[in-house]
């Protein structure tokens, strides 16, 4: 019997490029550029509304509780 190698046709190997560009280079650029129209946006909105730091209104954090939950027990 014939090798396998012998019998198969040749198959011609034609070097092609790599497309520099594809779909998935496109959405990396897209997602990019997403992300940082997104943080521009909440830095403009920070800075709108009195910068980093600022609290406006009341914070019931910094209020202290005139009871406690053990001083009722």
């Amino acid at each position: 019997m014939a090798e396998p190698d012998l019998i198969a046709p040749t198959t011609i190997r034609v070097a092609v490029a790599k497309p520099k560009f594809g779909i998935y280079y496109a959405l990396l650029i897209v997602s990019l550029c997403a992300m940082l129209g997104a943080c521009l946006m909440m830095y403009l909105f920070i800075r709108a509304n009195g910068g980093f730091g600022t609290v406006k209104g009341k914070v019931a954090a910094v209020e202290r509780p005139t009871t406690s939950f053990v001083a009722k027990c």
